[in-house]
């Protein structure tokens, strides 16, 4: 994987203007130096899958309002609770990608959906059947007859927020007031979901995703022009991408080898949780750890990645596969380099690498300059 991703990530830097963030350039350049006579015999093959996916980098689709009746249709001609027109209350804006329904309300930018339709497009285009498998004329759902479709909400409140009030819940911590608006969600109880700034059931995946509103700019954060929620939203089409596979049948072996790649991990964890049990101080865990000791090395350790072999599929998608940047080799973060992490999770490494195409996605869309 380092080997593909150095080559991709030069050429994105060259291809798209030098728009990219520079220091993704100033932390991979000198590596890609050092590797380019390593690779010289593939860079063809390599270049040439580079442009394909800088290609859909570069393109831009039609950012339809209101949405289409035929796309109405499809999407929530099932609709039949009180109220039936409130799909089409809520929903205003769709955008295609390659047959992926893209959909959102008023509060969100148009970048957006551009972006997510970057997402959608580049995370799909390797394995055969999957966009298909997700496309608005299938029945994608895992309840099998309601197409699937990727919800953009709002990610910033107008108001800059104030410090968390545990005492007063409804505090809207990710732009929560537009989700909760949706009308899949009318009635139900979402309790800590609702702070959330994604979900995925299947039916609807649900992102967060916004560009810095004028309080967030006045503090100095942010860029006026670049997206922000896009690991939000590769984690989160990482699971539809697992439904999908998983419904219709496209790895057919893929539940046993997710499985088998989550068991060795929580191996991992139950030996080091019986080390702190025994006794051991963090230095010694930290030491017999790097040793090797306790029968490998986290292939994921980040966030939710251990709640369950979902969590853990989405997070190693959005925070390894499409992350070419990586963190020191510590207890709390994965491993050192892509080398390393072939070598030590080959089950998870292999299955990422037939579904996902070896693509520096996340920052290739954060540093991307969205204008208007």
């Amino acid at each position: 994987m380092k080997r593909l991703t150095c080559p991709f990530l030069i050429l994105l830097l060259l291809t798209c203007g030098l728009k990219c963030n520079t220091d993704v350039a100033r932390v991979m350049l000198p590596e890609l130096t050092q590797t380019a006579t390593e690779t010289a015999t593939e860079t063809d093959a390599d270049m040439a899958f580079a442009l394909e996916m800088e290609a859909i980098l570069q393109s831009e689709g039609a950012v339809l309002s209101p949405i289409p009746d035929d796309v109405y249709k499809q999407l929530w001609g099932h609709y039949t609770k009180a109220g039936s027109l409130a799909p089409r209350n809520y929903y205003t804006k769709y955008i295609d990608a390659d047959g992926i329904a893209i959909v959102s309300g008023d509060l969100v930018d148009d970048r957006c959906l551009q972006a997510a339709r970057h997402i959608a497009l580049v995370m799909t285009a390797k394995l055969p059947g999957l966009r298909d498998a997700l496309a608005i004329y299938q029945n994608s759902s895992i309840l099998g007859n309601i197409p699937f479709r990727f919800v953009i909400t709002n990610l910033y409140s107008d108001e800059e927020p104030q410090p968390f009030d545990p005492a007063n819940p409804t505090f809207p911590k990710h732009g929560d007031i537009d989700a909760d608006n949706l009308p899949e969600y009318k009635g139900i109880v979402r309790g800590n979901t609702r702070y959330w700034a994604g979900e995925c059931g299947g039916i609807v995946c649900r992102v967060s995703m916004g560009l810095p509103p004028p309080w967030m700019l006045k503090r100095g954060n942010g860029n006026p022009d670049r997206v922000h929620g896009v690991r939000y939203a590769i984690h989160e089409m990482a699971h539809a991408i697992e439904y999908a596979i998983i419904q219709h049948n496209l790895i057919p072996d893929f539940v046993e080898r997710l499985g088998a790649a989550f068991a060795k991990e929580m191996d991992i964890v139950q030996r080091l949780e019986e080390a702190r049990a025994a006794g051991a101080t963090p230095e010694q865990i930290q030491e017999r750890y790097e040793a090797g000791e306790f029968g490998g090395f986290y292939c994921m350790a980040n966030g939710g990645s251990h709640d369950n072999h979902a969590e853990y599929w989405a997070w190693t998608a959005h925070q390894m596969w499409f992350n070419p940047l990586w963190h020191p080799f510590t207890l709390s973060e994965p491993t050192a380099n892509m080398d390393f992490w072939k070598e030590d999770c080959p089950i998870l490494f292999n299955l990422l690498a037939e579904v996902f195409p070896p693509f520096p996605l996340r920052y290739a869309v954060e540093s991307r300059v969205y204008t208007q």
